[in-house]
């Protein structure tokens, strides 16, 4: 993939990718904080924020107004380590997304009024996720396996009372802090050359005050775990459940790739080794998946199941444990671990013809430093051998790292 890329002298860095066979264009700014960057008990504020971000700006007073009005969309997420704004629109129109993105990175509409606005919708949110079922799993499952890192809570908040005591003044700090042109990067895609990027950014963003670089939060890393945890809660839930979660490495680790194969080996798909033995075999589970973080800091690998009724929470997670033990006693064939490579492949060529996912990745590679995943990923997938994953499956899946949590009905 043909990539663009410059820094202005405010630090902002620009990452293009020109595609011809769309009419649209996306825009894509990241910045680098998110809900790791909270300190004390200021949880929720950068999820907070990003609500406020969509309340208008000095020169726009409804943001999306101007993209209706020509036919575009806009949307954000916050995640533990960024927080990350997107919009897409015709061509034709692109100057209007430079124009958005610039009026509200140097003049949000951080007021009273829509603060106290965005901090009920979020306080309802949070009510609403609470009142899911399962809908506490994820903040328990952090606590669990976080005793000091801020990754110990969850992005919209460790409680309903921690978010409600947010204040205006917390807002702008935060703002005044991480949003500036040194800690962001605006990635753009689709249908616009690279020369009218340059003299849009330029125009938009080249008066922004900023310096060239921003150095990053110094986070105390978390302490290495040396024995096995293990949690267990009652809710008004319709099955029980089996939560197992590993440390492993961060995303700029060579190893995390072979965590991610794992994950897949180990339930990716009908054939995979959990839902093969434990779900159509055994039937122990209806359900099973396992997953990982894609995370600055040390992450996770996540194994969660829904156990069939009549079985024990503890026969599930021994027989969890089984396969998991079985990937640190021999190596996986050479045919099980080319299925999943082809999976990666084969994802990451369709995800080309995505604008939105593509304007992301580049920004999200580029932040971290790492602009060889934008070709180089699949091939750090591919080059894994059944060594490799005996190694590494030793090094997570010991007994000392494991974190278990039952979430069982009442």
């Amino acid at each position: 993939m043909l990539v663009n890329r410059h820094k202005l002298r405010n630090g902002l860095r620009i990452v293009h990718h020109f595609n011809q066979r769309t009419g649209n264009v996306t825009l894509n700014m990241l910045y680098g904080a998110g809900s790791r960057n909270e300190t004390g008990n200021k949880t929720g504020l950068a999820h907070l924020l990003e609500h406020l971000m969509f309340c208008g700006s000095k020169n726009i007073p409804d943001f999306d107004a101007p993209l209706e009005k020509i036919g575009g969309t806009s949307n954000a997420y916050t995640t533990c380590d960024i927080t990350n704004y997107y919009l897409t629109l015709p061509k034709e129109n692109v100057e209007t997304g430079f124009w958005l993105e610039s009026d509200r990175m140097l003049n949000p509409n951080l007021g009273a009024k829509s603060f106290n606005i965005q901090k009920q919708v979020v306080l309802e949110e949070f009510k609403q996720g609470l009142n899911e079922p399962y809908g506490e799993v994820q903040q328990m499952l952090k606590s669990l396996c976080y005793t000091i890192h801020p990754y110990s809570h969850d992005t919209i908040g460790l409680t309903l009372g921690q978010v409600n005591n947010l204040t205006l003044p917390d807002a702008k700090a935060f703002f005044k802090k991480y949003y500036h042109p040194a800690n962001a990067v605006l990635s753009v895609t689709g249908n616009v050359e690279w020369d009218n990027v340059l003299q849009l950014s330029e125009k938009w963003f080249g008066n922004i005050p900023g310096k060239r670089s921003f150095a990053s939060d110094d986070i105390a890393p978390e302490p290495i775990q040396t024995s096995a945890r293990e949690a267990t809660r009652f809710a008004d839930v319709p099955q029980n459940s089996v939560y197992k979660a590993y440390h492993i490495c961060n995303c700029t680790d060579d190893d995390f790739f072979i965590c991610d194969l794992l994950s897949d080996i180990l339930a990716n798909g009908k054939s995979a080794r959990l839902r093969q033995a434990l779900v159509y075999e055994q039937k122990l589970f209806s359900t099973i998946d396992a997953y990982v973080g894609f995370h600055f800091d040390p992450g996770l690998l996540v194994i969660a199941g829904r156990l069939c009724d009549n079985v024990l929470p503890d026969e599930g997670a021994a027989a969890i444990d089984a396969q998991t033990r079985k990937l640190c006693e021999e190596t996986v064939p050479e045919s099980e671990l080319e299925k999943c490579k082809n999976k990666y492949e084969m994802n990451a060529l369709t995800s080309r013809f995505d604008l939105e996912q593509t304007a992301a990745d580049l920004a999200l590679y580029e932040l971290i430093g790492r602009p060889d995943y934008v070709d180089g990923m699949v091939g750090k997938y591919c080059k894994a051998t059944p060594d490799d994953v005996l190694r590494v499956a030793r090094k997570i899946f010991r007994p000392a790292n494991c974190n278990t949590l039952y979430y069982l009905k009442k």
